[in-house]
């Protein structure tokens, strides 16, 4: 066991059925900007949430994988807004939003300096605070401190991370998820499974990381299949929800490691969803980590049995996601433009494996 390690999670962790009813304890006496997706005003949530919370202003037009291009038009049209609250409801790509648009700030060139920030320049300026009710059980992104931002005219990925851009308190209420498509649940739950094994592998894992994570991907193997067949089952909604949170406890503290480093360039330029382009090289990494660290080993002993790559595979074909590379179109070219985009992420370095070792193991459990 590491003898000296730090942890550290500011968020204040509201979980259960029926808890969002709770939200007006946060939002009373706020000026509350709600930033959210079209679907959640269509399905009629926001005006359930409107019966019981003021809102100043509704911005509902995100979409997933926020790029700079939507993130500016978005500041410019909450710029005048008088808000000192932020409620982000919905998935990952909701609570990165909100993040990117808490930074107060004046007579700034919105693109070029949210640029500068995602590339480690400190900010000075005012965070709003934000209280996260996650709409997905996957993404973890209402339990850490950094934002995935695209670049869709360079072709580029950033990551704004700032020491201060927690949120203040997330409500993770399993009854809101219970309207998300099947496909996003398998998406969003594999995302989850990415994250708590990701920081497993992970030279910066530690006794509380491992426990989170393992706990974490437990709970998945198990759980996300029997989804499949009971879509809307209480206890199996509220399991996925409870690893989610325990896997974003986890990667919180680590980071993500090779598999996400990987995946950006499949979704930017294959437009593999991202929990899908995560998580599909899952049981080759397992192979390839194997034997390279003992603690490594026992976790995944711990959670998978003597065989891990085989478990990984068995689960994803039960789910119907396949693990070959070639059933998403990637070729030897891609491997080598992803070989070189790795170099723009530091999740790379996260990894006890290198990338030619995954993709040994990739082109092997491929054929």
């Amino acid at each position: 066991m590491t003898k000296t390690f730090n942890y550290s999670n500011p968020v204040e962790i509201v979980f259960g059925n029926g808890r969002i009813g709770e939200l007006n304890r946060y939002t009373k006496d706020k000026k509350v900007l709600l930033i959210t997706s079209h679907g959640f005003r269509e399905r009629g949530i926001i005006d359930k949430l409107g019966e019981t919370n003021q809102f100043e202003y509704i911005l509902d037009n995100v979409r997933p994988n926020p790029t700079l291009s939507q993130l500016n038009y978005q500041y410019e049209t909450i710029k005048n807004v008088d808000f000192d609250l932020i409620v982000a409801l919905g998935g990952g790509s909701v609570m990165d939003t909100a993040k990117v648009l808490s930074l107060q700030t004046k007579g700034w060139e919105y693109t070029e300096d949210l640029i500068k920030y995602a590339s480690g320049k400190v900010a000075d300026d005012k965070i709003t605070p934000i209280i996260g009710v996650p709409t997905t059980a996957g993404s973890g992104s209402e339990l850490t401190p950094w934002a995935t931002v695209w670049d869709d005219a360079n072709r580029k990925k950033y990551s704004l991370h700032l020491k201060n851009l927690w949120f203040k308190t997330c409500i993770c209420d399993p009854e809101m998820t219970y309207s998300i498509p099947m496909n996003i649940t398998i998406q969003s739950g594999l995302d989850a499974l990415s994250h708590a094994l990701e920081s497993i592998w992970n030279i910066n894992a530690n006794p509380i990381t491992r426990q989170y994570a393992v706990s974490a991907a437990k709970r998945i193997i198990v759980t996300l299949p029997k989804l499949i067949r009971y879509n809307n089952d209480s206890f199996y909604r509220q399991e996925m929800m409870f690893a989610s949170m325990q896997a974003a406890l986890a990667f919180s503290n680590t980071q993500t490691s090779i598999a996400h480093a990987m995946s950006y360039y499949m979704t930017l330029e294959r437009g593999i969803p991202h929990g899908i382009a995560s998580s599909f090289t899952l049981p080759a990494i397992a192979d390839a980590v194997k034997g390279r660290s003992e603690e490594v080993d026992n976790d995944l002993l711990d959670i998978f049995g003597e065989a891990p790559s085989n478990v990984l595979r068995g689960m994803l074909n039960e789910i119907g996601v396949s693990h070959r590379y070639g059933d998403y179109g990637i070729d030897e070219e891609d491997w080598n433009k992803i070989e070189e985009s790795l170099s723009l992420t530091n999740r790379t370095q996260n990894s006890i494996v290198k990338f030619r070792q995954v993709l040994d193991c990739l082109k092997s459990s491929s054929n």
